[in-house]
């Protein structure tokens, strides 16, 4: 019973020691790199907007394309970023709160908040093609590196996504874990990738991070606290997009409820992981940055095989071993004429074998269940601060 009870308290304290370091609960990304940027300009942003998915489609200009949420009031938006102009707008079926959203091939795909399903549009008809069931939880954000989707759901997960060739259908290819030196990093809201590398908003926070799509790894941030202040309310920063119609090194962001949208310029190698272009892409047809210019035909490298180099020969010693001495006399022992001590047999009473496994099983429990549940509740209060804030606004009127 103390070894089971001491393993559980020895979790507890593991678990405990996560908890303040951040990595079950809000992650505290102070001591990660920050990448400069300077704002080049302030778009136009419709404010009644409740900022889900956004997405660039090249064009010069270039068209945005945005989905805005909330149960009843969502909606899909097409319009002029230099102007704000709505060129093309539908509603979502009533029942649908809209999230993230990304054009991928002539569609354009909407997540759904609780409903489990992936809308898809016709990106130019904005008629609805089908629907896609999307099983991994709540959906909240989604782009593509060109081949693939990438997904995420308000865990700690980013879901990589592959359309059947046959069916159509989103088939899971993997899953990927995102952490910042070890500690999970949970709540990954709004995402876009930018040729090699993905952009994800933390929601409820001003933090924007660069994460690797492969190992899930978060490799710099940016602090957008400064563009607006939205004192800690649901106009929580949400929204990245990119295209090289709009600067190679610029950045659009944005958040919910906003009034406006911000270009910001990066440095070419935090933007996207390199200063000078890579020469693969994951994707033969991952979308252009300043860090990838398209597919290349290009000669086939030639491999040079080193020569091989033999291992130098080391002479092995000769080990001489001593003769051993035998010993110059043999030491008598001498027996004690002492009378022996009588030594008592103490009779040992032990309890059934049953009844002390039950009894260390039992205290294995209770402390393994108040640890987990203290560590449940407090996850939740995290996750019941959207609920709230989205409840709140789906409760105000529709000509509010």
């Amino acid at each position: 019973m103390l070894r089971s009870t001491a393993s559980c308290w020895v979790l507890w304290l593991l678990v405990r020691g996560a908890w303040s370091k951040g990595s079950l609960g809000r992650t505290r990304g102070n001591d990660m790199p920050h990448a400069t940027y300077t704002v080049l300009k302030q778009f136009p942003h419709e404010k009644s907007c409740f900022t889900e998915g956004l997405s660039l489609n090249g064009s010069v200009g270039p068209e945005v394309f945005e989905s805005c949420g909330l149960t009843g009031k969502s909606y899909i938006r097409r319009y002029n970023l230099q102007t704000g102009t709505t060129i093309q707008q539908t509603s979502l079926e009533r029942q649908y709160f809209g999230e993230g959203a990304v054009l991928f091939e002539t569609s354009l795909l909407v997540l759904t908040y609780q409903h489990r399903k992936m809308l898809e549009f016709d990106s130019k008809t904005f008629k609805v093609i089908r629907s896609h069931p999307f099983p991994y939880g709540e959906g909240w954000g989604l782009t593509t590196d060109g081949c693939d989707l990438i997904a995420t759901t308000g865990s700690e997960f980013l879901f990589r996504l592959r359309r059947d060739p046959t069916s159509g259908e989103f088939q899971l290819v993997n899953k990927v874990k995102v952490t910042l030196q070890g500690r999970t990093v949970r709540m990954l809201n709004e995402i876009e990738y930018i040729t090699p590398k993905l952009w994800v908003n933390e929601w409820y926070t001003n933090r924007i991070w660069r994460v690797d799509p492969f190992t899930g790894i978060c490799e710099l941030q940016i602090d957008i606290g400064k563009l607006y202040n939205w004192g800690r309310s649901s106009a929580t920063p949400n929204g990245i997009a990119y295209s090289p119609a709009l600067g190679e090194d610029v950045l659009l962001v944005t958040g919910k409820l906003w009034p406006n949208m911000f270009a910001l310029r990066l440095n070419v190698a935090d933007l996207c992981g390199s200063s000078t272009p890579v020469d693969q892409a994951s994707c033969p047809s991952a979308p252009r940055s300043a860090c990838w210019h398209g597919a290349t035909t290009r000669a086939p490298a030639t491999t040079v095989e080193p020569p091989a180099i033999a291992p130098p020969v080391v002479a092995t010693p000769a080990v001489t071993t001593p003769a051993l001495t035998p010993a110059v006399a043999s030491a008598s022992v001498a027996t004690s004429s002492a009378p022996a001590l009588e030594m008592v047999e103490v009779q040992t009473v032990m309890l059934p074998k049953s009844i002390i496994v039950v009894s260390s099983s039992l205290g294995a429990i209770i402390f393994c269940l108040a640890g987990g549940s203290a560590v449940l509740i407090r996850h939740l209060r995290y996750r019941k601060r959207e609920m709230m804030y989205r409840h709140r606004l789906e409760q105000q009127p529709d000509d509010a």
